[in-house]
């Protein structure tokens, strides 16, 4: 039997954007039903209480293989879609992160390419500056947003070959130089982008660990998920860190 715990929400109300998720489809109606009603009970003291979704940005997404039921809130019907841009970062009804990874990639390579001329082929700067600037805005966008994830080998192999070929590219460095990539990362004075991802990771996983007990993120990572029906999820089950 699964464990069910009853809590009230504050934080919603400050939420920008909110995501819910369920592993029914009629809970997940239920959720937004629940919160238009709590907010209507302020509506008549203040107009802004109320709740008016938007077409353009209210949507849902399913992870069944069945055909899904159409959603509703607040008299406005949802659109369904199989991808989605959520805080920057784009899902996938598969939980596959293929299409994240190669967004970070364009976005990545593009700013590497308008900083190209003026920083990191300028051979009138060292090497130390230029892996400053690339370290602060290339490697930060190409990792964003990489502790939510669980990238497969395939995943961080794209993100290491994309990560040599910058480093190539900042020490003019050639491949018929013949030069190990642990040799080019040594010159570089970094690492392999696996070796930055688990630290990023490990980072992360600590705030997540030294979050109270009360605050909704720390009751949302520590739930335990094993219990719940995944026969028309996706290949692997959810479990926070215990």
């Amino acid at each position: 039997m699964a464990k069910i715990t009853n809590g009230t929400i504050f934080d919603l109300q400050h939420a920008d954007d909110a995501a819910l998720s369920s592993h029914t489809p009629d809970s997940l109606q239920r959720q937004p039903v629940a919160i238009s009603s709590e907010y209507s009970l302020f509506s008549e003291y203040n107009q802004e209480w109320l709740l008016t979704p938007k077409r353009r940005k209210s949507f849902t997404s399913h992870q069944i293989r069945r055909r899904p039921q159409p959603f509703s809130l607040v008299g406005v019907q949802l659109g369904l879609t199989v991808q989605s841009t959520y805080l920057g970062s784009t899902v996938t009804s598969t939980c596959d992160l293929t299409a994240e990874i190669q967004q970070l990639v364009n976005l990545t390579f593009a700013s590497f390419g308008r900083m190209s001329k003026r920083v990191f082929t300028n051979r009138d700067l060292s090497a130390r500056t230029k892996m400053a600037v690339y370290n602060a805005i290339c490697v930060s966008t190409l990792l964003y947003a990489c502790q939510g994830g669980t990238p497969y080998r395939r995943h961080i192999t794209t993100l290491e070959a994309f990560h040599i070929r910058c480093l190539q590219t900042i020490l003019h460095v050639h491949r018929w130089d013949k030069i190990t990539h642990v040799e080019i990362c040594s010159r570089a004075g970094t690492t392999c982008l696996e070796t930055i991802l688990l630290r990023r990771q490990l980072r992360w996983l600590g705030h997540v660990i030294r979050i109270p007990g009360n605050r909704l993120p720390a009751a949302y990572f520590t739930v335990n998920s094993s219990a719940a029906d995944v026969r028309w999820g996706s290949e692997k089950a959810f479990r926070g860190p215990h």
